[in-house]
């Protein structure tokens, strides 16, 4: 089942996805740490 889907996809539009899946999880953290920092910023003074 798994290599029929395999067939119909071309490679690059796997690695298109992966690529866009990285992009949000790391969009995502760099969002937190922001968060994170700003809270920290204001719990200084």
């Amino acid at each position: 089942m798994i290599q029929a889907f395999r067939r119909h996809r071309p490679w690059c539009e796997d690695w298109a996805a992966i690529a866009l899946a990285l992009g949000y999880v790391g969009g995502f953290l760099a969002a937190m740490e922001l968060a994170l920092a700003r809270l920290l910023f204001l719990a200084a003074f």
